[in-house]
């Protein structure tokens, strides 16, 4: 019996799952395969984009994977895999379908060793005209796309970052579906999710936030049918890998220290200091990254200087100056409110010849943009005698009671009718000048609307965002964009003890300094330019760089200065071999404060391949001759079996 017992708990420990380490951080991957089609004639139209430069496609798709991992709580890690091709491709209608792309990359794939069904997903994007090698700002949306289960596509005249965002989420909720969890949100209906959030990449952003870490970890991969769960070293326990070239992020790129999980003691931890934003980061070795005097722990928006209330009858600074994107310093700006029983009163202030209009974004129901219907866009242009150029409201309440009902616009002639008019507001613009600058000043009083739901009343929040579009065309935004800051009304200041910022020295992660990416700069018919992209994460200078790779051998780069990222370039040929598959080991060496390092990095899988549109036809014509072979040969057997039935008849008679 006791020899039975012993056999019992053995075979228990055999079968039993070892126990994850509590210094391993867990999350959970999905292998996308990324189809660049750079020759495509869509709706009789040909855009062909050999010899044109690529790197942008590389450095957007990078912005998509990052934004998953950051807001799923590095959690979900999408580890891409890149065939870029000159295979013609031809079809009509906005929607490239899986079929023509499966029937055209699986045979590039077999020859690099892989095969479609391995992956669990593809996205495919293709060239078209109003592809720009400039790189999209962060947070700009354009451009259509679609997906189904485990393919989307979309053009590269796109905003890239965004469509591969937005449409890709509709995999991972498809996946999760088949995982047992239909109840993850809908990306395409945001009033049926509750929440305080905003448009677009604020939303998804939203979603990847709400659900529950542990969830991750159970998305089934579609390529397995099982979750592919992963381990990496993470020493303090913070949520946060330690070090890891392979993922997005890691605790080294973001210079914090992997021995504490709260870096510089303001008290948000290094993983909440990396997701203070759905794209930006507060600073981990900062105490207070916005300098406002609060330290980023027990700041509610640690990335902006803003004031988090409005006063009664009394206008109260909100915030000034500050520009979250792009890098506008120079912008110079304020805004200002404040509240009575009737009003809320915004002033704006921006200098007379940089600002073309304002964008005003107002949720004044206190439950997110896309519920109820008290969310403002006012557009403003400052320069004129009246600025208020329009003023409407997004209703969403007939959208949160149905899906297939889509949120509205009041001055959308399907709304029905209009809750509000520019007639409704209170509307002054006057110049001044501020500091030897002539600033225009424009005011603007919103009222209380029973249409809309806008009630004012002490202790009540107003939800806010602004941008500023400027007079070359392009945008600055306040705070991230399609993010929302919410301020209290309030009688009196609140009580507010600030304190004077710490900066805590950086780590020492000298040897893991140097972070790798490859890209296909440009292809060619006969070959293709590669370029690697090194970045110095460390606060010091690197020097001696040299990187040792499988097709170009070695390559000096020389020296890096601390946050740059150098580019160098290599040349691989297809004149013989179309389709190559590039070399994972890359070995980069390098030389810090006359110490030596060398660090061996696997870089993502990439295959290139340039193909003729003659090979494609031979390759078409080879299986139309197989196929007539084979017709052929069916016949003779037929004819052959007729020949013989009829013979042994003839023989009987």
């Amino acid at each position: 019996m006791s020899r039975l017992v012993a056999v019992a708990i053995l075979v228990a420990l055999l079968l039993t799952p070892p126990a994850v380490s509590e210094n391993f951080h867990e999350y959970s991957q999905l292998d996308v395969l990324v189809v660049i089609l750079v020759d495509v004639t869509h709706d009789g139209r040909r855009t062909c984009l050999l010899g044109a430069n690529l790197t942008k496609i590389f450095v957007e798709l990078e912005k998509a994977r990052l934004f998953y991992w950051r807001n799923s709580h590095m959690r979900l890690h999408i580890n891409y895999t890149f065939l870029v091709t000159s295979v013609p491709v031809r079809f009509s209608g906005w929607w490239l379908p899986e079929d023509i792309v499966r029937h055209i990359v699986s045979r590039v794939l077999q020859k690099a060793g892989l095969s479609w069904d391995q992956f669990d997903g593809v996205v495919a994007l293709w060239a078209d005209k109003g592809y720009s090698e400039k790189e999209d700002p962060i947070g700009d949306v354009r451009g259509p796309g679609g997906a189904i289960y485990k393919y989307s596509s979309f053009p590269l005249s796109g905003a890239i970052a965004w469509l591969f965002v937005h449409e890709f989420h509709h995999q991972v909720d498809e996946d999760l579906r088949r995982s047992g969890y239909p109840e993850y949100p809908h990306a395409d209906y945001p009033a049926q999710l509750e929440g305080l959030f905003g448009e677009h990449f604020d939303f998804n952003a939203y979603m990847l936030r709400k659900w529950r870490e542990d969830l991750w970890l159970k998305l089934k991969a579609p390529s397995t049918g099982k979750p592919k769960v992963k381990l990496t070293l993470d020493s303090d326990r913070d949520g946060f890998p330690d070090y890891n070239p392979s993922l997005p992020f890691d605790e080294v790129r973001f210079k914090s220290y992997t021995n504490s999980s709260d870096s510089d003691g303001d008290g948000l931890s290094d993983r909440e200091e990396f997701m203070a934003g759905i794209y930006f980061a507060s600073d981990p070795l900062s105490t207070d990254t916005d300098g406002d005097g609060l330290p980023d722990g027990e700041d509610p928006y640690p990335l902006y200087p803003v004031s988090t209330y409005i006063l009664e009858n009394q206008y109260t600074k909100i915030i000034e100056d500050y520009i979250n994107y792009p890098n506008r310093q120079d912008l110079g700006y304020s805004v200002e409110a404040y509240w009575n029983n009737t009003y809320l009163t915004l002033r704006i202030a921006v200098k007379l010849n940089e600002v073309e209009k304002i964008l005003l974004y107002l949720d004044l129901d206190e439950n997110g943009w896309w519920h109820g219907k008290a969310n403002y866009e006012l557009v403003l242009s400052p320069r004129a005698d009246n600025p208020l150029v329009k003023a409407h409201v997004l209703d969403c309440s007939e959208a949160e009671k149905d899906a297939s009902k889509p949120c509205l616009w009041d001055d959308d002639p399907q709304h029905g009718g209009r809750l509000i008019s520019e007639e409704d507001f209170k509307v002054n613009a006057y110049s001044k000048l501020i500091e030897g600058k002539v600033f225009r000043v424009v005011e603007i009083s919103v009222p209380e609307s029973q249409s809309t739901g806008f009630y004012i009343r002490e202790g009540k929040t107003i939800g806010m965002r602004i941008e500023f579009v400027l007079k070359d065309g392009s945008w600055a935004t306040v705070f991230e964009r399609y993010s929302f800051v919410y301020l209290l009304l309030s009688k009196s200041p609140l009580s507010i003890e600030k304190r004077h910022k710490r900066k805590a020295p950086p780590p020492d992660n000298r040897d893991k300094a140097l972070y790798l990416m490859r890209v296909i700069e440009r292809l060619h018919e006969n070959s293709a330019e590669i370029a690697i992209l090194v970045e110095n994460a460390a606060s010091e200078r690197a020097e001696n760089v040299v990187l040792h790779v499988p097709e170009a051998g070695e390559l000096k780069i020389g020296k890096i200065e601390p946050g740059e990222v150098v580019k160098v370039r290599y040349k691989v040929n297809l004149s013989k071999s179309k389709t190559l598959a590039l070399g994972r080991s890359v070995k980069i060496e390098y030389c810090i404060g006359g110490e030596k390092y060398s660090l061996d990095y696997s870089l993502p899988i990439l295959v290139v391949s340039s193909e003729k549109p003659v090979d494609v036809g031979l390759a078409l014509m080879s299986q139309v001759g197989e196929v007539f072979l084979i017709i052929l040969a069916l016949l003779i057997l037929v004819y052959s079996a007729y020949y013989i039935i009829v013979r042994r008849r003839q023989k009987k008679n």
